[in-house]
């Protein structure tokens, strides 16, 4: 019983962050939790596809997608306790998709994919090997935590770099 209310509790809460429209739109009022935020999208046009999240006040916070065209991509940033809202620019059918739990993949080691992507990994405390390659022909950036920039090239790319983990525990890049 007590299984079945937790997860009639999850997903109310990510029924709540969940969003689709047509075109340019503002959305209502949402609360977020301390701590991080998921953000999942996708458009469905031929123009500009703009999602941008802002405070309670209509303060900019991120600007979290900004391309043309059709885009299925996803985003993770801290964020802190309070409502947001979000202003949506686009050409066709759009949809947001939130969410503020760990997901139940969490890797260890190696990771890959392809286009905007959140990775959740069990990294270690202590100096850590970061190795990567993109083989694409646009942007590579890859941020921990939405904090440390390790990488940020266009095109091709093959390096490492070592970062600081203060606590073992589950980073997202």
């Amino acid at each position: 019983e007590r299984l079945a209310k937790e997860i009639a509790e999850k997903k109310a809460t990510l029924d709540a962050l969940k969003f689709s429209g047509t075109g340019d739109s503002a959305t209502g009022r949402f609360t977020l939790d301390d701590g991080f935020v998921i953000i999942e999208s996708t458009h469905n046009g031929s123009s500009n596809f703009a999602l941008e999240l802002l405070d309670e006040n209509g303060d900019p916070v991120e600007l979290v997608v900004n391309e043309i065209g059709s885009y299925q991509g996803k985003q993770a940033y801290e964020i802190s306790a309070g409502e947001y809202l979000y202003n949506v620019s686009a050409s066709g059918a759009w949809t947001i998709q939130m969410s503020q739990f760990i997901p139940d993949e969490v890797l260890t080691g190696n990771a890959s994919g392809k286009g905007d992507s959140v990775v959740f990994m069990n990294v270690e405390s202590g100096a850590r090997t970061i190795s990567m390659t993109h083989d694409g022909s646009s942007n590579f950036a890859i941020i921990i935590n939405d904090r440390a920039l390790i990488a940020n090239e266009i095109g091709t790319y093959k390096g490492s770099q070592i970062q600081k983990f203060k606590d073992s525990s589950v980073y997202f890049f």
